[in-house]
């Protein structure tokens, strides 16, 4: 076989080469490969494919690598796909590429696989993309990730999705977000959280919210909180709430801030009340200002009791008013103070009633 020429190696027919041992196969040079024409490469059975070595591999055409059928894809070795040129992989057809197994996807180089389009990409078969080994993830393109279908964005395994870059993470389509799993989202690092862009941010479902740990919760910026849709925002539990930073809480919009529920309002912590401002003290509803518990009364200033409204004023509870204690009522403006009702005044116990009327 060394000896043919290469016009002679384009002579011999289909039928031949079937005739044709992997040890004779094996010695063939590069530019005798090269002159095999691709019907009689597509016949190449296991043996034969598999005897070819890493040198004969490399010296594929696109156009022969582009004809190997499926079946011949799944006889390549790892050792094989390993010195693919990105030529080479970039010819490997979709059907080729989806019957690849495990080993042999793991062998693709990061160079030839980031050289791959989005279209390869999605040609994937979902389950392959959790056979992808994490150095490979990693190496992804941006445009790659964003090409990803939602269904293989649910098929990244733990240790992917810890690699991914922030880069990565924040190239992740909306609706692939939202369709993380209960399981994958919670898995996302407070890095990964923290480079979310506020339309992902706003992408997270109902669902997602309530599984996501309060530590990536307490990771997020004002502008990613101001992002999350409101329904979402009411669904926040106490753990989830009383890690958003003072630095956040403060901050929040007057509309963010009377979108707590009722119950969310008497689960804030005493750091997050002392620094809400008397803008924000001012937009708090009735039903807001009437779920204050006595452990938040206790911090609250006299400043930020002042900028209570007056149509707020009658719905206090005495045991509020108790709360407060003496100072903090007595620090109420006059107008304030002619607001408590009688009905008030008869809960209130003595001492508190003194600041009101001293």
């Amino acid at each position: 076989m060394t000896n043919l020429t290469t016009e002679q190696v384009g002579w011999l027919t289909t039928s031949e080469f079937t005739q044709i041992s992997g040890l004779q196969l094996k010695v063939l040079g590069t530019s005798q490969i090269q002159a095999l024409e691709t019907e009689d490469l597509s016949s190449f059975n296991l043996d034969q494919i598999q005897s070819l070595s890493t040198s004969s591999v490399q010296a594929f055409t696109t156009e022969q690598v582009a004809a190997l059928t499926s079946d011949q894809a799944t006889y390549l070795l790892p050792s094989q796909i390993a010195v693919m040129s990105q030529a080479q992989v970039q010819a490997v057809s979709s059907e080729d590429l989806r019957v690849l197994d495990m080993a042999q996807l793991q062998s693709i180089t990061t160079s030839a696989l980031i050289s791959l389009s989005t279209t390869a990409i999605q040609s994937l078969v979902d389950s392959q993309i959790g056979l992808l080994s994490v150095n490979q993830i990693k190496s992804l393109t941006t445009e790659q990730v964003a090409g990803l279908a939602t269904s293989q964005v649910q098929q990244l395994l733990d240790s992917q999705l810890a690699v991914l870059s922030t880069t990565q993470v924040q190239a992740i389509e909306t609706e692939d977000l939202a369709a993380l799993t209960d399981a994958q989202l919670p898995l996302l690092s407070l890095n990964q959280i923290k480079s979310l862009t506020t339309s992902q941010i706003g992408a997270i479902t109902t669902a997602q919210v309530q599984v996501l740990d309060a530590t990536q919760v307490g990771a997020m910026s004002l502008a990613q909180v101001e992002a999350l849709n409101s329904e979402d925002f009411k669904l926040l539990n106490m753990d989830q709430l009383q890690y958003l930073t003072t630095g956040v809480v403060s901050n929040l919009s007057t509309d963010r801030i009377q979108q707590l529920t009722t119950n969310q309002v008497g689960m804030l912590s005493q750091k997050q009340v002392k620094v809400l401002t008397t803008e924000q003290i001012v937009a708090l509803t009735t039903d807001q200002i009437g779920n204050l518990n006595a452990d938040q009364l206790i911090v609250i200033t006299s400043t930020q009791l002042r900028a209570i409204e007056l149509q707020d004023m009658p719905f206090l509870t005495g045991a509020q008013f108790d709360a407060l204690g003496y100072a903090k009522v007595n620090s109420l403006t006059s107008d304030q103070k002619a607001a408590v009702t009688s009905s008030q005044i008869a809960a209130i116990s003595d001492e508190s009633i003194q600041g009101i009327f001293i």
